[in-house]
């Protein structure tokens, strides 16, 4: 067949093949009703328009085939029950207008420190952020305020392929002051303990390694002797001491837990940059108690780029009260659970040496208890005031 006549093509048209003996009954058919075609062998093309004009004369007969509804017009039909991929191409038509002319993505390169969260925050508040028309990205300006006003970057370099920035950055090392400290301090002990090792940055040492020091003793002291030349100062140093304690955990025979009976989502928003879609909000009420819990997606990754969508949703879980009694092998086994999470945050900043672990039934619980010796930081800094007075007053 021929190319379409562009009206065709816009307004849509049919394919009509012909059996020989029935061409002159169907020729005489379109002179009556003035629609002219131009036969091609067996075939003809006809406007969507006029072949609804024939189809009453020709319904149930066999004197021809007819094409599916062809051209834009044929397209259209073709795909307006499939709801799903129409939304599909509404929504990339939409996402391709808008990322041609707006910063799809910002991608940071360089941080050694893994600040790019922190960055990307810091380029927010310059108002470049994904969704920003590219006429209001004014690189250098930004660069320029970054390097003045930033925490992490000592050195920003911003480049642009297509609608995704990628910022090159060189951390920024911050070198933190050490506190001046005035007036006047001892280092005292927290707990009772051996000394192992004694640091003096100022002040007076006095005790030694190999000493035993109780609870509020004097480690190193803001009084200099008069030997030394007399006067006061801020003690600063560090201690360091062993020492024993223990850490118990007491596993009841009854406990009062929660039990799920259902969840469901509350709520549903989508968000795409700064425009946020509610697609469901709705909150039940019961006799039940209710917590709810909030999830977020930042991004969907098509094909491993990173689409500027994200997802959040809320569920609402639904719980009841019940008590839960324990036997004597379950009670043994959580409390041994419960202390090995407990020393774990007890024993973090100290230097273990020894522990011993033992448990009993009273009244009901279980009591399991660990001594341990460990070392550690004990010295504590107390300011005390001086008050200078001359002689006569």
């Amino acid at each position: 067949m021929s190319i379409p006549r562009i009206d065709l093509l816009i307004f849509g048209y049919r394919i009509v093949t012909v059996q020989e003996s029935e061409r002159k009954e169907l020729l005489n058919l379109l002179l009556k009703l003035k629609i002219s075609v131009k036969f091609e062998k067996e075939s003809f093309l006809i406007s969507e328009r006029d072949f609804k004009k024939i189809v009453p004369h020709i319904s149930g007969k066999n004197c021809c085939s007819v094409s599916e509804p062809m051209g834009l017009s044929g397209f259209f039909k073709k795909i307006k029950k499939r709801y799903g991929i129409f939304s599909a191409l509404l929504v990339s038509l939409f996402l391709f207008i808008f990322s041609s002319t707006h910063v799809f993505d910002i991608r940071i390169e360089g941080s050694a420190a893994g600040n790019e969260e922190k960055i990307l925050e810091e380029l927010e508040t310059l108002g470049f952020k994904p969704g920003v028309s590219f006429a209001k990205v004014d690189k250098a300006r930004i660069e320029s305020e970054m390097l003045s006003s930033s925490e992490n970057v000592s050195w920003i370099n911003i480049n642009q392929r297509g609608n995704v920035f990628y910022v090159k950055v060189i951390d920024k090392i911050n070198h933190d002051e050490e506190e001046i400290k005035t007036g006047y301090a001892n280092v005292v002990a927290l707990r009772d303990g051996i000394i192992e090792e004694i640091t003096v940055k100022s002040g007076f040492p006095t005790v030694k390694p190999g000493d035993t020091v109780k609870k509020g003793e004097i480690l190193i002291s803001g009084v200099i002797p008069q030997e030394l030349g007399g006067g006061f100062c801020y003690a600063d140093g560090t201690v360091i001491a062993r020492y024993s304690d223990e850490y118990s955990v007491k596993m009841p025979g009854k406990e009062v837990l929660k039990e799920e009976k259902e969840r469901e989502i509350s709520k549903i928003k989508i968000n795409f940059f700064d425009f946020s879609f509610k697609i469901l909000e709705k909150y039940r009420k019961t006799e039940l108690e209710c917590d709810i819990i909030k999830e977020k997606r930042k991004f969907v990754k098509f094909f491993n780029a990173k689409l500027p969508i994200s997802f959040e949703r809320e569920y609402q879980v639904f719980y009841e009260n019940y008590e839960r009694s324990y036997t004597e092998d379950e009670m043994i086994r959580i409390a041994s659970s419960r202390m090995r999470e407990g020393l774990i945050s007890e024993l973090k900043d100290k230097n273990l040496l020894k522990l011993r672990t033992y448990g009993a039934f009273s009244e009901g619980n279980y009591v399991l208890t660990t001594e341990y010796v460990a070392s550690s930081e004990i010295g504590e800094t107390f300011k005390f005031d001086f008050l200078h007075t001359s002689k006569g007053d």
